[in-house]
């Protein structure tokens, strides 16, 4: 919780690299923290002025301590995450509960961001052993890319959705379920054409190489038999 962001980078290192040693007791003890500061973040926002909170914080470029703290520990988790590399499937368990909730629209665009990306980084590694939470992740990305007001969080949902798709293949229909697809995909189609609802660049990308994964995946799943 530590204001200077030197003296945080320095506690995610030293978690980055505390993750070589034991991945699952570190990967596990920043999720519950995340999950922790997360519900705290919620708590204060409901308790306090909402939306009015959320706006003031805006406006002035922060959050709130709570927000603050899930977000750096969220950063912290991605790193660490990123640091285990594919080895971090193993651990989806532990980590894809906390971190869809923090992709709930009551959180700073900020966590979701940083959540969503880390969940597609769980995703690729895990593959089919994500797939009790990939329709989950692909009704939330689809959620935030049709209605998020923040860019960077729209960027992270179609990031994830590219993602989803690409790391689990023509699986991707067993295992998410065509309702959560089928908006998945009229999210991206509208987020894929320039000048229609979405003005980023980097958004139509990401949602671009999505659909074309959707569609690869499209042709092995009508010809795989």
């Amino acid at each position: 919780s530590d204001s200077d962001s030197f003296v945080f980078q320095a506690a995610a290192n030293a978690y980055a690299r505390a993750v070589d040693a034991n991945p699952r007791r570190v990967l596990a003890h920043l999720a519950q923290v995340l999950a922790r500061a997360a519900d705290s973040a919620q708590e204060t926002e409901r308790a306090g002025s909402g939306a009015t909170h959320t706006e003031e914080a805006g406006a002035a470029g922060g959050v709130g301590p709570e927000e603050a703290l899930a977000l750096k520990v969220s950063q912290a988790l991605g790193q660490a995450v990123q640091r285990t590399g594919l080895a971090v499937g193993a651990y989806a368990p532990e980590l894809a509960p906390p971190l869809l909730a923090c992709c709930r629209a009551d959180q700073p665009a900020a966590l979701r961001a940083s959540a969503l990306v880390t969940l597609a980084d769980v995703c690729t590694a895990a593959r089919l052993g994500f797939h009790p939470w990939a329709a989950d992740l692909a009704e939330v990305s689809a959620a935030a890319l049709s209605a998020d007001p923040e860019v960077v969080t729209r960027r992270a949902a179609a990031y994830a959705l590219a993602s989803l798709v690409t790391a689990l293949g023509r699986d991707v229909f067993d295992v998410a379920g065509a309702p959560a697809l089928r908006r998945a995909y009229r999210a991206l189609s509208v987020a894929a054409h320039a000048g229609v609802a979405e003005s980023d660049t980097l958004v139509r990308a990401h949602a671009a190489n999505a659909l074309e994964a959707l569609d690869v995946v499209c042709g092995q799943f009508l010809f795989r038999h």
